[in-house]
């Protein structure tokens, strides 16, 4: 019980800040520039510094044969779930153009922005450095097994251009350089200065707070009434938050002796929809407002959900 509430207090933090950033946003005192700013500062800036400074301060040369591990399992899962989305959206009898972008909601979590603060709050720093794997295995599934998902059924193709971009796109995230570079600098035994330690700390600690109230923001772009009367996104949230963590879990408890980095997998497959699932509809013709539908409603109920597949798994 005193787990359950201690879980609880994190995810109510997470919780006042995505009402914080909705409010801002609701009220414009956030501006739809300053919300896209978030972005960049999280990708730029905030979340490199998170990735190298769990490197620099819990370094652990054994964590390397795990994070290892957890890229390549977490890219397995993706390809297993690919195939739920789409039997999923032939059940659900869907038009074309929503076939991929339900593929694609139920198989690909938003790691990056939810995953890694909800990790880190919840099971703690030490784990940090296998969601950064598991962030980059999510990063390389999104934009090509994701983005080929949605094109597929879009009704544009990537063709050489897009397949293109999907090579420059992983060129350019920087928490994958991050990841490079602070693996190199521990395996080194290199420790910066201590002012770039406390600057790195400082930036990292901005994470979190940033990053929900980002997606607190977003919430503002649609029209609460009209999602909640679509019954498909409440399937797709079902399966996306509920379903698929519960079977990773009895799954990897067979073979899995490890349980924090069982319950990274686990609880890193129980976030919300990737929002790439928009962007690429957008983009390749597929259903860009059911994508937004799926976006928002397993977002709000990942608040609740991400505690009961914790609770449910310890």
């Amino acid at each position: 019980m005193e787990l359950f509430f201690t879980i609880m207090s994190k995810l109510v933090i997470l919780t006042i800040y995505i009402a914080i950033g909705y409010g801002a946003r609701k009220l414009k005192i956030l501006s739809e520039e300053f919300s896209n700013g978030i972005v960049k500062l999280l990708l730029f800036i905030s979340l490199p510094a998170l990735i190298l400074n769990i490197f620099l301060t819990s370094f652990d040369r054994s964590m390397v044969s795990q994070g290892i591990a957890m890229l390549i399992i977490s890219f397995a899962i993706y390809i297993l779930s690919t195939p739920i989305g789409y039997i999923t959206a032939r059940l659900m009898r869907l038009k074309r153009d929503q076939i991929g972008v339900t593929t694609f909601a139920v198989t690909f979590p938003n790691y990056t922005f939810i995953g890694i603060p909800v990790l880190t709050s919840i099971l703690g720093e030490e784990v940090l450095m296998n969601a950064s794997f598991g962030n980059l295995a999510c990063s390389v599934a999104v934009y090509t097994l994701g983005m080929l998902t949605i094109s597929k059924f879009g009704n544009e193709t990537p063709g050489k251009k897009g397949l293109s971009l999907m090579a420059e796109k992983m060129l350019r995230m920087p928490v994958n350089y991050a990841l490079l570079l602070g693996l190199i600098l521990a395996v080194a035994d290199v420790h910066p200065p201590q002012p770039i330690m406390d600057t790195l700390t400082g930036l990292a600690n901005l994470t979190t707070p940033m990053a929900m109230i980002y997606i607190g923001a977003t919430l503002t772009k649609n029209d609460p009434r009209e999602i909640l009367a679509d019954w498909k996104v409440y399937i797709v949230a079902a399966i996306r938050l509920i379903a698929i963590p519960l079977v990773i879990y009895a799954v990897g408890r067979l073979f899995i002796e490890d349980e924090m980095f069982l319950d990274t997998l686990v609880v890193g497959s129980a976030i919300p929809t990737a929002s790439f699932c928009a962007l690429f509809a957008k983009e390749y013709g597929g259903d860009d407002v059911l994508a937004s539908k799926y976006i928002f409603i397993s977002t709000l109920l990942c608040l609740v959900t991400i505690p009961f597949v914790y609770i449910t798994i310890i």
